[in-house]
């Protein structure tokens, strides 16, 4: 049974952060304040367990930084954060679902493009063919910088 925390929010604080799904997957690692300027209660948690289908892509973990109001906090710790489970579960979170095992497909180059982009923001994305890294390296934008790797895009009639 969860009780309900009142008064002091910065108790609150503690205890939403401590009730919290991701804490419990985490021990220790997730911390709650409540913001006297704000208003609200932030939960901060550093080098969390990844979601599995993520692993790969945050070997060391991820950072957590959430916001909620007294209310809502309240609200959440007395259905027992129900929602936010069920969300959870339906994302396979925590290894209650397996990873998705995925298929590679062979792709013709011409069927494939890398999209980049400036850091600054200023200049437009470029879009190039996979035969233009071996023969130019990373595109350089008009400021005169490698620009930043955005997506890769694939041709498809769907």
């Amino acid at each position: 049974m969860i009780k309900k925390v009142s008064g002091d929010k910065h108790a609150l604080a503690e205890a939403y952060a401590k009730q919290h799904p991701l804490s419990q997957e985490n021990p220790g690692k997730v911390r709650g304040f409540y913001n006297e300027d704000s208003g609200k209660i932030t939960i901060h948690g550093s080098g969390l367990k990844a979601h599995p289908l993520r692993r790969s892509q945050y070997p060391n973990g991820w950072e957590l930084d959430h916001d909620v109001t007294p209310a809502q906090a309240q609200k959440d710790m007395a259905n027992n954060f129900k929602e936010l489970r069920q969300k959870y579960a339906d994302a396979g979170a925590f290894g209650d679902k397996k990873p998705l095992k995925l298929k590679w497909l062979k792709a013709p180059t011409d069927m494939v493009r890398s999209v980049y982009g400036c850091e600054s923001h200023r200049c437009k994305n470029v879009t190039v063919t996979p035969d233009y890294h071996q023969n130019n390296g990373t595109p350089v934008c008009d400021c005169d910088r490698d620009m930043v790797f955005l997506r890769v895009e694939i041709a498809t009639n769907f």
